[in-house]
């Protein structure tokens, strides 16, 4: 058969050309596997194909067109001992050759700089190895240049500094606001990309001093111009590198008086309870524990409890959550509502403070808040220890360390709280001795030395007891007597020249007329502002300083002129030594349902609630939630038969006379200091170690008179974990009544009975209260006369437990470490607890008599790492190797691992297992305590207070 074709026409059409938005570069050489990675925080620690170096031969690996940021290390995929390299104990900088150390556990660390990396050069050779991120020099078809330095805080990714392109000369050209550093002046350079690529400064890699507004900038220089703050016009040439700025004219914009709000507590009380929310710059060496002894040896009864996420930022301690953090010990908050401390201590993470204090200051503000609305010492005093710049970064450490004397400052300011100047210890020893005199106060890039966590604590001596750091006595024994006298030295040098808005020992705070102009850039102060403080008070100084005459009280500081009037308040207070411990009703594991009818309360007018619930009228406006700790336990009439149209308004003890059956609640009036709402309340504390969820309620609303109050009247449930600030519970808990044609009462009682059933999605967490209320007023408008008698009776709530995940296998675990927290990280053939420090238990299990903390395996074969570790608290036990074919049995000790011999045979399920009892008595910090130990405690999950 011939067959063929013809005839045949084709039309095409084409869609404009797709051009690469990330094209390879054609001349770079093609990809060649190494097996060698760069792992990080940049990769979750995972080996990554994006993230493997190309072998470029002769010992050369090479990554192209990188964001580096955090820490990493350079290593194979199995962690071998033939590719593990790590830092040298200094951060890496950009386009400078840094030398890998091999077989080393301390990663590299890029200090609070991201690096926007051309190429990643690795070079091995001879049994060496090092590291190159160089930048990208190209100065071709650049739209935009930046403006770094302390107009940004040093931030090498942020764009407010940017020059964009004027295509009509060439030139580049902005308007930036240079704020200024601690010398008065404000320190920059410009870079053709953000990242630290393609630097221009001042000429031969010296700095300038003087006010330098035009002149030219060499390529390749890192050293800051200086020039005087304000706001101006920049014009810059990439082709001569010529640069000119021209000041603009300010206006004054506002005119605040700061701090604003503050708290001041001159006198110390007996017993020092402090407590810091902190990470590893604390954490490393134990300052806390140098300061007890510090404390102890000078005769103070002082105790300071650190709660430490390391490496983490105060946002991450707020995230923690309000219960038990994800290693079961109480969260941040947690701790600080259940103790009356004295002194709160915030730090934050190392780089944050100096290359974001707009985040930073949000932290702290939230902090504070929280603080002065949960904390049982409302008027604790808050201190934030200033960071101090990384090690091995010489060229920069002034100028961060600068910036981060200026932003604490203006925290400081901003909050009213205290700043331990430990970074300025760190910068006064660089200014005397340089970085030879320095180093030895690093342990690595950024962590203290054992001497220089001595010194710190020293300062937060110094700071809180209003002493003289020279004069402590005492030192730990890794700390010689020599170097001990000199950490003194420098801290005292570092505290006494240093001037706190807020100085609780001195009793003085130093105000400052804050003003702004249209660029909001700080100007100076008008000079005709005139002071004036609240009689009584104390005194106010030329300087603005306040001193207080020891009158507790709020007062007054205010500064005016003819355009401008501000003002701001100094609580002088005492420091609250005492919990409330209320009443709660108890649910755990084991007693997940609660129930009350109010029948046991009789039938007295001024009947006791149950235990655990309270009562309260409202007399300012309707539909107003109160709060717990403020309500009484007891009502005000009884009755409910026949109700007449002017019975009492008030907290009512309702049902039929000499009946058993009762329920609580109350009648609103229009009368003057009447009652114009009403609120029953009930407390839970769950004292078990498991989440109670999907919280099923149900209960009666009664009718005992009617009313005809033309808005009707509803009753809400609303929910809270501190009876203070409250939490709708939406429609299905929202009873409403419509207005009756007369106010009056019923025959028989309740008249009316409308029940409710749903669930609430809330949850009890262990260890944390929880609360429920309802209010009883008027719908809507503020008429609250002609009102019906309502009541609540009949509660239940139910909550179940939550499911714990089922998996292919489990890993039951001994626990005999006696650390705070028990993690499990594995590496292998995956990541298969995610990043480090892995996963928690899910569940605990008794067999034979021992408890078992339960870990899921959730995969079927493969080789794989175990490392146990305290939740990334500084703490892990070597690697135990596993096939994950099966389950394990395992007791994990401080020192390692071991598996079981035998086979426990009778665990049939890991879901919701009954509560485990034990008798240790912990702290709110975890740690576990003596049976003598006086203060809150958890023991079985429930806190109670030891006198």
């Amino acid at each position: 058969m011939g067959l063929a074709l013809d005839n045949i026409n084709i039309t095409a059409s084409f869609g404009d050309v797709v051009i690469d938005p990330d094209p390879i570069d054609p001349d770079r050489p093609p990809f060649v596997s190494s097996g060698i990675f760069l792992r990080g925080e940049v990769t979750g620690w995972s080996a990554i194909t994006d993230w493997e170096f190309s072998d470029e031969g002769e010992g050369n690996y090479v990554l192209y067109d990188k964001e580096l940021s955090g820490a990493f290390k350079v290593a194979d995929a199995s962690w071998s001992s033939a590719c593990n390299y790590g830092t040298n104990g200094t951060a890496i900088m950009m386009d400078m050759p840094y030398s890998l150390v091999s077989g080393t556990n301390d990663n590299i660390s890029c200090g609070g700089n991201t690096y926007l990396c051309k190429r990643i050069v690795l070079t091995i050779s001879d049994g060496n190895a090092a590291l190159l991120l160089e930048s990208d020099d190209d100065d071709t078809n650049l739209t935009s240049v930046y403006v770094i330095g302390d107009n940004n805080g040093w931030n090498y990714m942020d764009k407010s500094g940017e020059l964009k392109l004027d295509e009509d000369d060439g030139l580049f050209k902005g308007q930036v606001t240079l704020s200024a550093s601690a010398d008065g002046m404000s320190h920059w350079r410009i870079y053709q990309r953000l990242g630290m690529s393609g630097p221009w400064g001042a000429p031969n890699g010296e700095p300038t001093t003087d006010n330098v507004t035009s002149g030219t900038l060499e390529k390749g220089s890192t050293a800051s111009i200086s020039t005087e703050p304000g706001t101006y016009d920049f014009t810059f040439s990439l082709v001569t590198g010529e640069f000119s700025l021209s000041k603009l004219t300010t206006v004054i914009e506002s005119v605040t008086l700061m701090p604003e709000d503050v708290i001041l507590v001159p006198t110390l009380p007996e017993k020092v309870k402090v407590l810091s929310l902190n990470n590893s710059l604390i954490h490393y060496n134990d300052q806390a524990a140098m300061f007890n002894d510090i404390a102890a040896a000078m005769g103070k009864d002082a105790q300071w409890t650190k709660h430490t996420l390391l490496g983490k930022s105060l946002n991450t301690h707020w995230e923690e959550g309000d219960g038990l953090a994800a290693d079961g010990n109480p969260s941040a908050k947690m701790l600080i509502r259940t103790e009356a401390w004295s002194h709160i201590i915030l730090q934050e993470q190392s780089a944050l403070p100096r290359t974001d204090v707009e985040t930073f200051l949000a932290s702290v503000k939230r902090w504070v808040e929280y603080i002065r609305e949960y904390c049982p010492n409302p008027n604790a005093i808050i201190i934030i220890p200033m960071n101090w710049a990384y090690s091995g970064d010489w060229t920069n450490f002034t100028d961060f360390n600068n910036k981060f004397y200026t932003n604490y400052q203006r925290v400081a300011r901003e909050t009213g709280v205290t700043v331990c100047p430990v970074g300025v210890a760190y910068q006064n020893v660089y200014n005397e001795k340089g970085a030879d005199g320095i180093a030895p106060w690093f342990q690595d890039d950024r962590h203290p030395t054992d001497m220089s966590t001595y010194m710190a604590a020293c300062m937060e001596y110094g700071l809180i007891f209003g002493e003289d750091p020279a004069t402590i006595s005492y030192h730990p024994s890794s700390v010689s007597d020599a170097d001990a006298t000199a950490m003194r030295g420098y801290a005292s040098q570092a505290l006494l020249g240093f001037t706190n808005y807020v100085d609780h020992t001195a009793a003085k705070v130093r105000y400052t007329a804050v003003t702004l102009d249209q660029f909001g850039m700080e100007i100076e102060a008008p000079a005709d502002l005139v002071y004036a403080l609240t009689e009584g008070a104390g005194t106010l100084d030329d300087d603005h300083v306040f001193t207080s005459n020891g009158t507790e009280g709020v007062f007054t500081v205010s500064a005016q002129n003819d355009k401008f009037s501000t003002t701001a308040s100094v609580t002088v207070a005492h420091a609250e030594t005492e919990v409330q411990i209320l009443p709660a009703i108890d649910m755990n594991e084991e007693k997940l349902t609660a129930t009350e009818d109010f029948d046991a309360i009789g039938t007295d007018a001024e009947a006791a609630l149950p235990e655990g619930w309270r009562i309260d009228r409202q007399t300012s406006a309707p539909r107003i939630v109160g709060s717990y700790d403020a309500a009484q336990d007891n009502t005000m009439c009884s009755g409910g038969v026949n109700l007449p149209s002017n019975a009492k308004n008030g907290l009512w003890n309702f049902g039929q006379d000499d009946s058993s059956d009762r329920a609580v609640g109350g009648i609103s009036t229009g009368v003057a200091n009447g009652t114009r709402c009403v609120n029953l309340y009930a407390h839970f504390m769950n004292s078990g170690h498991k989440n109670i969820e999907n919280l099923h309620i149900s209960y009666d609303v009664e009718k005992y008179r009617k009313g005809s109050n033309p808005a009707g009247f509803t009753v809400q449930m609303y929910y809270s974990i501190d009876g203070r600030n409250w939490t709708s519970a939406g429609a299905d808990f929202c009873t409403t009544f419509e207005p009756d044609a007369a106010t009056e009462g019923y025959d028989e009682v309740p008249g009316e009975v409308i029940p409710v059933e749903a669930v609430l999605d809330a949850v009890m967490q262990p260890g944390v209260d929880f609360y429920l209320a309802w209010n009883i007023g008027v719908t809507s408008g503020t008429t609250c006369n002609n009102a019906m008698a309502l009541a609540i009776d009949n509660f239940q709530v139910t909550g179940s437990l939550p499911e714990i995940p089922t998996a292919k296998h489990y890993i039951y675990a001994i626990d005999e470490t006696g650390w705070d927290a028990l993690g499990l990280y594995a590496w292998g053939d995956s990541e298969l607890f995610g990043s480090w420090p892995g996963e928690m238990w899910v569940d605990e299990k008794t067999i034979d008599d021992e408890v078992y903390k339960v870990f899921l395996l959730d995969t079927e074969g493969g080789s794989y790492n175990l490392i146990f570790n305290n939740w990334n608290n500084g703490l892990q036990l070597p690697d135990y190797a596993i096939t994950a074919d099966r389950d394990y049995y395992l007791r994990v000790t401080a020192s390692g691992v071991t598996e079981l011999s035998s086979d426990p045979t009778d665990i049939n399920t890991i879901h919701n297992s009954p509560l485990i009892k034990h008798n240790a008595v912990y702290n709110m910090a975890g740690q576990r305590v003596s049976s003598n130990y006086k203060g809150i405690v958890i023991q079985n999950g429930k806190k109670i207070v030891i006198r």
